[in-house]
């Protein structure tokens, strides 16, 4: 049975993986170190943010050892189940990290609702919808938000449904279409034995069913919604890279917020010195390329 993957890309994931431990332990280390203005921002980056991260770097790591990308055979139903949970709860952590991050900001730049009051949890987020807090930030984050657009439909999706409607599960295994008549047919078969309480003979004819499959490293959720299928050592790693990044893009976010002046004016004396700051910045950048 071949595997999935090639050679090569098997050595791909696995040299992202070990990627992806430098990442997290380089974004741990930042906001480990960082000088919070606010226990409750410390708080949600630390015993929020950090844990969420760790969980998932462990997630991965279990993952790639119970259902390593060079595997060739059908998993047994416990190996494919329990990395099914895995995923499920780096799935709910990775949708978590995003609300750590948005809390984050609003704790350490002291954000309002729009009369003034605490902001209501309701309009903390940092995917589509959360407008009233994308008012706070640069236009430069604004438009990075942007770009990652479809990547916070792809984690709401995932979330939604397996919080929600129909949870996340790993195939079993697939079928070809030239064996699908024949394993209709002993499905049929192992119903009717099954009626019939003869267990052993339903054994057997399931074990010829899954003999008829091949192992896929794919997940979904509802065949019926026709949700996108997903290849879960890539979309892993992939999901850890972007909320590593989104992070980083919040420190560099708040760190422009710091350098802003304390003026008793108008929040429009303080967009303008942010949008200085900003311009000023992405000149020099310009420049050192």
């Amino acid at each position: 049975m071949a595997c999935y993957f090639t050679a090569e890309d098997v050595a791909t994931l696995n040299s992202a993986k070990d990627n992806a431990h430098t990442k997290f332990e380089g974004l741990r280390n930042k906001l480990i170190a960082r000088t919070y203005k606010s226990n409750r921002g410390r708080e949600y980056a630390v015993s929020g943010l950090i844990r969420r991260l760790d969980t998932m770097i462990r997630a991965i790591d279990y993952v790639y050892n119970i259902l390593p990308p060079e595997k060739e055979d059908i998993p047994d139903a416990d190996d494919r189940v329990g990395a099914t949970i895995v995923i499920q709860s780096f799935v709910t952590n990775l949708h978590g990290c995003l609300d750590n991050l948005a809390w984050i900001w609003v704790y350490e730049t002291s954000q309002r609702g729009p009369d003034g009051t605490e902001l209501d949890r309701r309009l903390v987020g940092l995917g589509e919808g959360y407008w009233f807090l994308k008012k706070s930030f640069s236009k430069t984050f604004r438009k990075y938000l942007k770009t990652r657009r479809n990547w916070f439909r792809h984690v709401a999706e995932f979330r939604d449904s397996l919080a929600h409607r129909i949870p996340l599960y790993i195939l079993p295994f697939v079928l070809s279409k030239e064996r699908s008549d024949e394993y209709h047919r002993l499905e049929r078969e192992a119903y009717e034995v099954g009626l019939k309480g003869d267990y052993k003979a339903y054994d057997e004819l399931k074990s010829k069913q899954k003999a008829l499959g091949v192992y896929r490293p794919w997940m979904m959720h509802s065949s019926t919604e026709k949700s996108p299928g997903v290849v879960f050592h890539e979309q892993l790693l992939q999901d850890f890279v972007t909320i590593d990044e989104c992070a980083n893009k919040i420190l560099e976010e708040l760190a422009l917020f710091d350098q802003i002046p304390k003026v008793e004016s108008s929040g429009i004396i303080r967009r303008l010195l942010r949008r200085g700051l900003q311009a000023i910045r992405d000149l020099t950048r310009r420049h050192a390329d």
